[in-house]
């Protein structure tokens, strides 16, 4: 999803009528939620069940998504700010994600875990924004957030699934967060 969000956000601020320096500053607004709120939500995946947290973000992400397709009737203002929570959140969903599988993984599964993790980015970030402009086709503008929480929807019941079938990892197990940045070479084994 985010690959999508930042490929195609200035294309939706665009089709709303946004000038060039006002899809700067969204998209300007969208980088610093995912700066600031990295932190703070990587410490609660610290504190508690990853997992829990993943579905809280996930189902967060979606609303905040959706919330977008009426963000344009409240002005620039209330479309930046969603535009940051936006950001902010999702950009915590792969990282919060890594650190659960590291916790579950063996020192010496480390780097193929990473290698398969990175695999499974690039064909998210590469599939993303194609399936996005395809629905922004059919619904507009709107499309692209549409699809977003649609994907952070699904994510969420996944792993609700998941939490069905294995235990949570114990906290001694855990390894801290690491902040992850908004680029495809995101793993330590890169």
């Amino acid at each position: 999803t985010n690959s999508s969000l930042i490929g195609l956000g200035p294309v939706f601020a665009a089709r709303l009528g946004f000038p060039v320096a006002q899809i700067s500053l969204l998209m300007t607004g969208f980088l610093l939620g995912s700066l600031l709120l990295q932190l703070p939500i990587g410490r609660c995946s610290d504190r508690f069940d990853r997992r829990t947290v993943l579905i809280a973000v996930a189902l967060l992400t979606a609303a905040a998504c959706f919330s977008m397709s009426y963000g344009a009737e409240s002005g620039f203002a209330g479309l930046l700010g969603l535009f940051a929570l936006v950001g902010g959140l999702s950009a915590t969903v792969y990282p919060i994600a890594m650190t659960h599988a590291n916790d579950l993984a063996r020192p010496e599964q480390t780097v193929s875990l990473h290698g398969s993790l990175l695999l499974a980015f690039a064909g998210g970030a590469s599939c993303g924004p194609f399936v996005a402009s395809l629905v922004m086709e059919g619904l507009g503008p709107t499309g692209l957030f549409t699809t977003a929480a649609a994907a952070n929807f699904i994510l969420s019941a996944f792993v609700l699934y998941r939490m069905t079938q294995r235990a949570p990892v114990p906290e001694e197990q855990q390894q801290d967060f690491v902040a992850m940045p908004q680029t495809s070479l995101s793993t330590q084994a890169v």
